[in-house]
């Protein structure tokens, strides 16, 4: 499997470096052509590109010379995105996928993800977190994108997660009880009142003046909606 990874900062070469390790080939880019080579160097990619031509070139030629769909990952702040997109669309076909890691909203993803479906190149918006401590701990994905699209590239989300095994299990005890001690920092906390209590949200506490009962100011409420405040009088 052969990827090209446009954004080489910090987090780019994370992310790249954990799928180098799990056998993924990795092309990147970057416009700071000293910095993409000083990560060539490193080991941290298989191979940098001048351009994002010369990038979609090389990932969309196999090992035998012959051309094959490119998968493209994009590593750039959101402001950029669409710039980026526009400038892959020019070298991109029909059957390629294109990734971004970025944080777009999701409205504009939408919108991409339906222009460039006309041209038969699927968009997957997979917003990506965990900066230079992901190379180690795994990143957290937020994968959106069609079936097709995403099967195909499974292999990317692998090698970048966690992976379930990195979430430790919930015990469980039926014979454990909650302690009320706030000291206790090993007990169970206790169950929040259930929405048929009284409400100590954004209404607060019920306070009575006269014949009738207000509410005084409070925090946040944490049932939806408050219970109606008693009545009096």
């Amino acid at each position: 499997m052969k990827v090209g990874l446009i954004g080489l900062g910090r987090m780019g070469e994370g992310m790249s470096r954990r799928m180098m390790k799990a056998g993924i080939e990795v092309w990147g880019y970057r416009r700071n052509y000293e910095k993409a080579n000083e990560a060539f160097e490193k080991g941290y990619v298989d191979g940098i590109a001048t351009t994002i031509e010369n990038l979609v070139k090389v990932v969309k030629q196999n090992k035998n010379g012959r051309p094959q769909p490119g998968i493209f990952q994009m590593v750039v702040p959101a402001e950029t995105v669409e710039e980026t997109i526009n400038e892959l669309l020019r070298y991109c076909s029909e059957g390629d996928i294109i990734i971004d890691h970025g944080n777009s909203n999701f409205k504009d993803s939408r919108k991409r993800a339906e222009r460039l479906a006309k041209m038969g190149i699927q968009y997957i918006d997979c917003g990506t977190s965990g900066g230079v401590y992901g190379l180690d701990r795994g990143y957290c994905l937020m994968v959106g994108g069609g079936n097709t699209a995403v099967a195909t590239c499974s292999r990317i989300f692998d090698a970048l997660s966690p992976g379930i095994i990195a979430a430790p299990r919930t015990q469980f005890d039926s014979d454990v009880k909650p302690s009320l001690d706030p000291s206790d920092e090993d007990s169970p906390s206790p169950a929040l009142p259930s929405p048929q209590t009284l409400c100590t949200g954004a209404a607060g506490s019920p306070a009575t003046t006269g014949s009738s009962t207000r509410r005084s100011p409070g925090p946040p409420c944490r049932t939806d909606p408050c219970p109606p405040a008693p009545r009096t009088g």
